[in-house]
């Protein structure tokens, strides 16, 4: 289920666009079509930079100066990701926020301040209102705690961290995506083929999985 993050984010930049170039975001002209289609682009585009900016700082803090390089040279000359920094679509941007949560990650296992547990919260709620399942890489924060636990499942529990750290996930996507709040049923089971849980659902009733009365 695609979140509304990229979309409030192409709205922003074609509207900054429009009264800087002069034309109609969204409107019903080809050169309106055209540029508002653009500014989604260049909007992928800087993502797209970001992105690799911010995987260096990753694989620096993960390893050295020399791993965060690579690792940003390796994500630069990736074919999907010159492909997402392409194209108006959220995929750039989840790859952003995934980045993102893998280094409040590392911060976590470095240093476990409370400060690094609450902005992998936001992270991953930022991450889950670009495209639901950015839910998973909230393992990485997991992982993390664990680890910094030394893997002993009671203390990691009794731990009030991880646990602030999921409230600030949950508050950052509904403040994002409120719809999933106030209009659970159409958001997450609106009826059309590309809604996974509304074809899980059908699924479920018609293959015999409910007991037909």
């Amino acid at each position: 289920t695609y979140g509304p993050v990229f979309m409030y984010l192409y709205q922003a930049t074609a509207r900054l666009g429009g009264i800087t170039l002069g034309f109609t975001p969204f409107g019903s002209s080809v050169r309106d079509a055209n540029t508002t289609r653009l500014s989604g682009r260049v909007l992928s585009a800087l993502i797209g930079l970001l992105t690799v900016a911010l995987t260096y700082v990753l694989g620096k803090h993960a390893y050295n100066n020399t791993t965060g390089l690579l690792a940003a040279f390796l994500l630069s000359i990736t074919p999907m990701a010159i492909q997402a920094a392409h194209f108006a679509t959220v995929d750039g941007l989840l790859a952003l926020c995934a980045v993102w949560v893998g280094i409040q990650s590392i911060q976590i296992l470095h240093t476990g301040k409370k400060r690094a547990y609450l902005w992998a919260g936001v992270a991953v709620g930022l991450t889950m209102a670009t495209k639901l399942n950015g839910l998973l890489i909230a393992t990485a924060v997991a992982i993390a705690h664990l680890l910094r636990h030394k893997i002993k499942i009671r203390s990691a529990l009794t731990d009030s961290a991880p646990w602030q750290t999921a409230t600030c996930a949950l508050l950052t996507y509904i403040a994002l995506t409120p719809a999933a709040l106030f209009r659970f049923h159409d958001y997450f089971f609106a009826r059309f083929t590309g809604n996974l849980f509304h074809v899980f659902w059908m699924n479920f009733k018609n293959e015999g999985f409910i007991q037909r009365g």
